[in-house]
Formats: structure tokens, C-alpha cells, sequence
């Protein structure tokens, strides 16, 4: 029994493996984000996207951004801590008011990804159905890695993340033809490539 390793320390290493768990950290540190910044300015400010190591957060007014421009090294500091790495280095405030509407918040929080009543009610990235083709693909995919566990807990990220792809489709959301980051307006670039 020597012989085994936990999961966790395999999947990190098969995360660096595939160029992801940079990603992987970034994105797990932004579903905590009301947990990092607190609910007061959660409300008030959401992460828009990662660019290199600088977030970009819309916030409601002018007053806000210059206010979280006091707050910016402990958010950071929390943001890395979550995070396990040293990912985030600047944080960029942007007025957009209104927010936008989707907020990252962690699994289980008792809100969905969307604000206002029924949004999420009627649809949910886990309700999304993968087509056969995708679920082959996605088996073609993981078919290279030996541990089974391991194999299983790849496919079922590699597939959430499949799912939450068609979901921002669905909810109407578009990839900008720049940056190619998603965005919910109906511009082909996000509002950071028209700036």
C-alpha cells in the first residue's frame, strides 16, 4: 500500500501536465470571490476576466473603484492565498453600471451564476446535456491517462467544462473575436478590447 499517492497530488501534477492548473487555480479563486471580498463589495464589484495577471473587476461608480483602490493588496493577497499561487498581480477597476450580470460564486452558495428571479431556475450548467459525440470525444481525451480514478476525475472536469461552455451559449453569452474571453453584450468585442 506504500505504493499509492493520493489523487489530488496526481491530478495537480496531470493539470500541469496538460498547460491548465494555473487556469484551474485562477478560476477556483474566482468562484470565491463574495468569500474574498466579502458580500457588501461583491455586490458592488465582480470580476470581469483574467489578462496575463491582472483582474479586471466592473464596479457600480466611481466612489467604488476608488474605494477598492484601497482594498487592492489585501484583495490580492487573499486572491493568491485561494488561489496557492502567486497568479494575481494587479487588479484593474471598471466603471459599468449596470454590472454585469453574471457573478462567480461557489457551488452551493445558494444563488446561481445569474442574478434575478428564475434565471437559473429554468437552466443550470449541470442540466446540460452532452451529445454522444462530445462524451466520445471527451473519452478519446482522458483515454491516455493509466490510473482510473484519476481518468474519471479528468473526464468529469474535462465535461463540467464542456457544459458550462453550451450553458454561456444558451444564456446568450459571446466569445470576443479579439481576446476571445466571454462576454454578455451583444458587441463582438468585450468592452477591454473596445477600450
Amino acid at each position: 500500500m506504500s505504493g499509492f499517492e493520493p489523487v489530488g497530488r496526481w491530478l495537480w501534477s496531470v493539470l500541469q501536465q496538460l498547460g491548465i492548473e494555473r487556469e484551474f487555480r485562477v478560476r477556483r479563486a474566482l468562484l470565491s470571490w463574495s468569500q474574498i471580498a466579502g458580500e457588501a463589495v461583491a455586490q458592488a464589484a465582480r470580476p470581469l476576466r483574467m489578462e496575463g495577471g491582472t483582474l479586471w473587476v466592473a464596479v457600480k461608480s466611481s466612489a467604488w473603484a476608488q474605494e477598492l483602490q484601497f482594498q487592492k493588496e489585501t484583495l490580492l493577497e487573499r486572491l493568491n492565498a485561494e488561489c496557492g499561487i502567486d497568479a494575481f498581480r494587479e487588479i484593474r477597476f471598471v466603471v459599468r453600471n449596470p454590472l454585469p450580470d453574471f457573478v462567480p460564486l461557489s457551488p452551493g452558495s445558494g444563488r446561481g451564476g445569474l442574478e434575478g428571479e428564475g434565471s437559473m431556475s429554468e437552466i443550470s450548467p449541470e442540466h446540460i446535456e452532452l451529445t454522444p459525440e462530445e462524451r466520445a470525444a471527451l473519452e478519446r481525451s482522458v483515454a491516455v491517462i493509466e490510473e482510473p480514478s484519476l481518468r474519471a476525475a479528468i473526464y468529469r472536469a474535462r465535461a463540467a467544462s464542456l457544459r458550462y461552455e453550451k450553458w454561456r451559449l444558451a444564456m446568450g453569452w459571446r466569445r470576443c473575436e479579439r481576446c476571445g474571453e466571454w462576454h454578455t453584450e451583444s458587441a463582438r468585442l468585450c468592452f477591454i478590447c473596445r477600450e
